[in-house]
């Protein structure tokens, strides 16, 4: 869960995001420290959830894209 931590907020502060997707970002890392606060271990589909969305948005980050 950490590792997925990392990887949204490097997307995060990445700069190239949107703001509304900014507070998007935002939220699911705070949902992820909560799990990770309780100690809570989230669904396979939680994770692989967020996997999707990671997987989505690190190219588009490294490769420049510019916020709309």
């Amino acid at each position: 869960m950490r590792n997925i931590v990392n990887q949204l907020q490097e997307i995060l502060d990445s700069g190239k995001i949107s703001e509304e997707e900014k507070n998007i970002f935002e939220k699911y890392i705070l949902i992820c420290n909560e799990f990770i606060e309780k100690g809570i271990t989230p669904s396979d589909v939680l994770l692989e959830t967020f996997e999707k969305i990671i997987k989505v948005f690190k190219p588009l980050v490294g490769a420049g894209r510019e916020k709309s």
